[in-house]
């Protein structure tokens, strides 16, 4: 016991009433008796019911000790005067000091709590109050805890990362499969596959691709059709040369006879006629040197002028005409197929002033419309039924008839037309019965012509 003090704490074995031995903490104090120099002793024993109503309860062992004596109070075990087990550093100015750790007791790794404390009463005494708390699931249920953590962060990685790896690989599948399709357009196959999976940016690309393929088909469909076109016009053209060669008639020989006949009709004084056999052998001159060539719509309308004089001195004041052309329209830079408008001419002045004797009319306008070039003529003559009309145009629109009695140079130039620019052109008939009738040519406007 210390003597020192009159009073500090300490942990005494207290026997109950039924004969139960425990620690207890107690304060021992010396108590003076007067007139004797005999010292009483008080012991006060501290009952651990108040401990025990706010510690039991909790789930951790909780032990107390004071000043280094064996364990006063513990809630898990039975009190049996054991030392505390922990070191305690020296506090004797703090009244409270704290600290925690993981630690080894009773053999097993904790992870414990340590408060010091100083008692209020008595004053002037270094007795301290060390309570221990400890809790054995902790670290299991932080190494359980950490396992799932590694075990969560794995699976949150991996997961991901098989993911990523997959979708990485289908993704580079797909992109090279797209790759190849192309690479085999490239080089002419367009023979390519028909479903391509997914409906992402990849997939859009092989509908363009797709669409591209088609729109090549239709564009090389296109280019083989003109081609073939280009072909059959070239045929037809050698055809009327082989016809021309064919009639065994020697163009400069027909000059000359013409110049001879137009001299001796100059020097008769007859001036009409030798006009005429110059007029006539101009148009023979245009038609012999064209041989189907694209020529300028200024020596085409020339051509036609002179074939109209020449009718004109055949008939006389029955035939009258004009010829409009749009200023926006260059005729010297506009080619044309030769010999499209002659046989509209020809056609009016057989047919439609067949039975006129006097004020026939002929009326030529070439006029622009949007992206087209119209070229009309139209005579005041007696026009055309509506059931005869039906059956010139069905027979002008058909490329090879059975019966060729019909119109052949209004078909021959609709043929023409429909081989050299396209389907979208040739000709188109109107008639008003005693009225007269235009027929129209319909040509695409390209200043250069076509090649």
């Amino acid at each position: 016991m210390n003597s020192v003090y009159e009073s500090f704490w300490v942990t005494t074995e207290y026997v109950d009433d039924f004969k139960h031995s425990s620690a207890a903490l107690t304060l021992v104090r010396k108590i003076p008796l007067q007139g004797s120099n005999v010292t009483a002793i008080l012991k006060i024993c501290v009952s651990d019911n108040y401990l025990k109503l706010l510690i039991n309860n909790s789930s951790l062992k909780t032990e107390a000790s004071v000043s280094g004596y064996p364990v006063f109070f513990t809630n898990n075990a039975k009190n049996n005067l054991k030392s505390l087990g922990f070191e305690f550093p020296e506090s004797s100015v703090n009244k409270y000091v704290s600290f925690s750790g993981i630690g080894v007791y009773d053999g097993k790794e904790v992870l414990y709590k340590v408060s010091t404390m100083r008692p209020s009463l008595p004053a002037r005494q270094p007795d301290k109050i060390h309570i221990v708390t400890l809790d054995y699931e902790a670290l299991p249920d932080q190494q359980k805890f950490n396992v799932i953590c590694i075990c969560i962060m794995s699976f949150s990685l991996l997961v991901p990362l098989i993911m990523i790896l997959l979708f990485s690989n289908a993704f580079s599948r797909r992109i090279n499969l797209l790759r190849n399709q192309m690479h085999q357009v490239s080089k002419g196959d367009y023979n390519i596959i028909e479903k391509f999976n997914g409906n992402d940016e990849v997939f859009e690309l092989f509908c363009d691709l797709q669409t591209m393929i088609r729109e090549i088909k239709e564009l090389d469909a296109q280019i083989f059709t003109q081609k073939l076109r280009q072909e059959q016009l070239i045929n037809h053209q050698q055809e009327i040369k082989f016809e021309l060669l064919s009639s065994q008639i020697n163009p400069h020989f027909l000059y000359n006879t013409l110049e001879s006949i137009r001299m001796k009709a100059h020097s008769a004084g007859d001036k009409d006629v030798a006009n005429a056999i110059k007029l006539l052998g101009k148009a023979m001159r245009h038609s012999l040197e064209v041989q189907g060539k694209p020529t300028s719509l200024s020596s085409e309308l020339e051509y036609i002028q002179n074939y109209l004089e020449i009718q004109k001195f055949r008939f006389g004041d029955k035939i009258h005409y004009e010829i409009k052309v749009s200023p926006e329209i260059n005729c010297e830079k506009y080619m044309i197929l030769p010999l499209l408008i002659q046989p509209i001419v020809e056609n009016a002045i057989s047919h439609g002033l067949e039975d006129v004797d006097s004020g026939g009319f002929i009326s030529i306008k070439i006029e622009k419309e949007n992206d087209k070039i119209k070229i009309s003529a139209s005579d005041n003559g007696c026009g055309i039924s509506e059931r005869k009309l039906r059956e010139l145009l069905e027979w002008i629109n058909i490329p090879e008839p059975e019966n060729k009695t019909g119109s052949i140079g209004l078909r021959n130039v609709n043929q023409r037309i429909k081989i050299f620019y396209g389907e979208d052109y040739g000709i188109s008939i109107t008639s008003i019965l005693g009225k007269g009738t235009t027929v129209k040519l319909t040509l695409p406007f390209d200043l250069e012509g076509k090649k």
